[in-house]
């Protein structure tokens, strides 16, 4: 009854391995008594079917000849007589299979259905299928109730994907209800697998066996909505082999009306709204986005109604989740598609876009190049460093002589020449004018040589230059781009701001590591359109703005009768976004074929060709606009091309030389005479 501590332990360590032991052997024969009930259901002869094996064999001649290669994810419940024969048919032709139960969804409430749990769930499943090149839901609904089988294309993110196809097998009397059920809104590919009811069956529910029928949904076949179609009947003993059981949609709306959305902005889009309330109806009027959206109109047969967004914004995240504008509009699905929309990261998480068909970058509008001062003109011909070079050179050489005179006069006695008559005398050399003391030492001669080369070399070209300064007056340097602005500020004091420091130029001005952008951001003033363009005008002032809308200003506002404006547009140009396009409710089934379609008109050039187009005719009825009024003119900076003949305002700068030099002589005299007396 005594043991040892030892021998305890030892006891309680063999009676821990023995049962370990048993409970690794137990699992062992779970795991093959299920493997083993697998083999047998996935091997074993179905059990004598109904209407239920045809729609089956129908099923499967779909997925082997029509959708062979797809990723396929069947839902079903779990005691569907027909789910054996089903798996059989789809593991045989597709790339990869996922089974879900068919009640999945209906523990979610009406809440939760749409909840990111659930979404994320989905978009998983349908992304494991990652090497098939199609998508197909199959849906046995032979043994479902209908609450289940509608929770499930409620759920599953059909809506989302429009090239999703989905083949449901069930009775006949649901067919109307789950092919219109809302998760297959924008489904373009949907059909319907029942048994063939002769009418003198109909009544009593009895279905003939052999022989089945398919149902198919055309989205914008019935005056815009949905429409339920009777495309196929198959006997069972003879199925067809090529059919088009998935025709290509959209290509033709049928007059279908669709939903549109904008805001305008010229020349991208305008409107003419057809009242003052918030969401009004709107006209548009002449702009890129109304002509590509009658050519699409024409060659796709639909109608659309163009409606303001209620709040008046383009979209804007709030603390909740929830977009306000356009984007709003779309992400409740109140729009099929906006027109003209920015295209950015957190907006495409909302919304689909198309591909981008133009790009709006801002630009910067600076008063084209003024007059230099005339009285500047004596200078202009070389820069500073010339002129510098210039004198340092006449100090050095006279500096220079006056040594070798001094050398000369010690070891020869000869002459000497005193210091200010070495540096006059360079001086005279390069005003051409002969010095009036000759020298006879070789050395100061040969020093004296190279002197006079220099001097005729530096006149000659000083002259040429001062002769184009005299006669075409100079002008200021134009502003082509950031560096070029900055470098205007530390020159000239240059100033430039634009009409709000908010949203994307905000962020791509403090968020470039370029360190002139960081210092036009830094110094960046903020002025409404008519007060910065007339700062522009008035100059030393810069304005940044987007470019298209800047260009159309520019041509109806700041340019006269003969073309002329003052105001200069850089050619840097400086993105800002990805660029405009359509943005479309999530899960559109139509706006690939926009996609498409706004690629062809890119690649013909009309998108181009349009913009351009726009905005000329919109110049050209402004310009009549104002020659009919008499007030609103802007006053323009004319160039003078006639011929230059020299008078006092080319030459006062010769004059006021003359007046320095006589100041500094009266200056001179009058410190001599005060050395003088004292």
């Amino acid at each position: 009854m005594f043991t040892s501590p030892v021998l305890r332990l030892r006891l309680k360590m063999a009676v821990g391995f023995w049962v370990f032991l048993a409970l690794l052997l137990v699992a062992v024969a779970a795991v093959v008594v299920v493997e083993a009930a697998a083999i047998s259901v996935k091997n074993a002869s179905p059990s004598p079917l109904g209407w239920e094996e045809d729609v089956v064999v129908g099923a499967g001649h779909v997925l082997e000849h029509y959708l062979a290669g797809c990723h396929v994810v069947i839902a079903a419940p779990r005691l569907s007589p027909a789910l054996a024969s089903l798996l059989r048919e789809v593991s045989a032709v597709s790339v990869s299979v996922a089974l879900v139960d068919i009640t999945l969804c209906m523990d979610l409430t009406p809440r939760n259905v749409w909840n990111e749990g659930s979404l994320d769930y989905w978009q998983r499943l349908w992304d494991s299928g990652v090497e098939a090149t199609c998508r197909v839901l199959v849906m046995d609904h032979t043994a479902a109730d209908i609450a289940s089988a509608a929770s499930l294309l409620t759920c599953s993110d059909l809506w989302q994907q429009a090239d999703t196809r989905v083949l449901i097998m069930g009775r006949r009397e649901d067919v109307e209800v789950l092919l219109r059920n809302e998760g297959l809104r924008n489904t373009r590919h949907a059909m319907y697998l029942t048994p063939h009811a002769p009418t003198q069956q109909q009544q009593s529910g009895a279905a003939k066996r052999g022989v089945i029928d398919l149902y198919t949904r055309c989205l914008y076949c019935d005056a815009g909505g949905s429409k339920l179609q009777l495309t196929q009947r198959w006997n069972l003993s003879d199925l067809p082999q090529e059919l088009t059981i998935f025709p290509e949609q959209h290509k033709a709306f049928t007059g279908s009306m669709l939903r549109v959305v904008a805001k305008t902005y010229f020349p991208l889009f305008d409107y003419e709204p057809l009242s003052d309330k918030p969401g009004t109806l709107v006209t548009p009027k002449d702009s890129l986005c109304a002509r590509m959206i009658a050519t699409l109109a024409a060659a796709y047969n639909f109608t659309c109604v163009v409606r303001e967004p209620e709040d008046g914004q383009w979209g804007l995240l709030t603390s909740n989740g929830n977009w306000t504008g356009l984007v709003g509009k779309l992400q409740y699905e109140n729009a099929d598609f906006s027109l003209d929309i920015t295209v950015t990261l957190e907006r495409s998480k909302v919304v689909d876009f198309t591909v981008p068909y133009v790009e709006e970058p801002v630009v910067i509008l600076s008063p084209k190049p003024r007059p230099l001062p005339e009285y500047l003109s004596l200078v202009r011909p070389l820069e500073a460093t010339v002129w510098i070079a210039v004198v340092l050179s006449v100090f050095a050489w006279g500096t220079t002589l006056w040594l070798m005179q001094m050398g000369w006069h010690w070891i020869s006695g000869g002459r000497r020449l005193s210091f200010s008559t070495s540096i006059f005398y360079g001086w005279a050399v390069l005003l051409e004018d002969h010095p009036y003391q000759s020298l006879v030492n070789a050395s100061s001669q040969v020093l004296v040589g190279a002197w006079l080369i220099v001097g005729l070399i530096v006149t000659t070209g000083y002259r040429s230059s001062l002769i184009s300064h005299l006669v075409v007056q100079g002008k200021s340097a134009v502003i082509n781009s950031m560096e070029e602005l900055v470098d205007r500020r530390e020159t000239d004091g240059w100033r430039w701001g634009t009409r709000r420091m908010t949203g994307v130029l905000k962020n791509f001005l403090s968020s470039s590591s370029d360190p002139a952008i960081v210092q036009v951001y830094k110094h960046m003033e903020t002025a409404d359109i008519d007060e910065g363009m007339k700062r522009v005008v008035d100059g030393g002032f810069s304005y940044i703005y987007n470019y298209y809308y800047s260009k159309s200003m520019v041509a109806t506002t700041y340019t006269d009768d003969t073309g002329y404006t003052p105001v200069h547009l850089s050619r840097s140009k400086y993105p800002l976004f990805s660029g405009n396009a359509w943005a479309f409710r999530r899960g559109a089934p139509f706006r690939s074929h926009f996609n498409k379609a706004i690629l062809k008109l890119l690649d013909a050039g009309l998108v181009t060709f349009w913009m351009d187009d726009v905005i000329n005719n919109y110049v050209r009825r402004e310009r009549r606009r104002r020659a009919q009024e008499t007030g609103g003119q802007v006053t323009i900076i004319a160039l003078d091309d006639e011929e230059v003949v020299l008078g006092l305002r080319h030459m006062q700068g010769t004059f006021y030389t003359l007046m320095l030099g006589h100041s500094l002589a009266f200056i001179a005299f009058v410190t001599e005479y005060l050395y003088q007396i004292h």
